[in-house]
């Protein structure tokens, strides 16, 4: 019978590669918010006594637009749009 025998450098490979990943890490996480690059349309949901505003990408194209505000329009009272609507 054959016996096999392995010495094992997987942790010495480990140790190696988290001290490279360490050397790549940043110094502070950067929590600023991403900035949104498309420019925005406002569209209004409301009336004029009682707006409801939200915004959509001015770059969509006229029927996806079309779609996107009538299903916002559709599901308005879904959102709150004031504080007291709020849980």
């Amino acid at each position: 019978m054959a016996e096999f025998t392995h010495e094992s450098t997987e942790s010495q490979e480990e140790e190696e590669l988290q001290e490279e990943v360490l050397d790549f890490a940043p110094a502070a996480l950067d929590d600023s918010l991403p900035e949104v690059k498309d420019p925005l349309q406002e569209i209004n949901l409301g009336t004029e006594k009682d707006p409801r505003p939200t915004f959509i990408s001015a770059l969509l194209k006229e029927p996806l637009k079309n779609e996107l505000v009538t299903l916002l329009q559709e599901f308005k009272d879904c959102f709150a749009w004031h504080y007291h609507e709020m849980p």
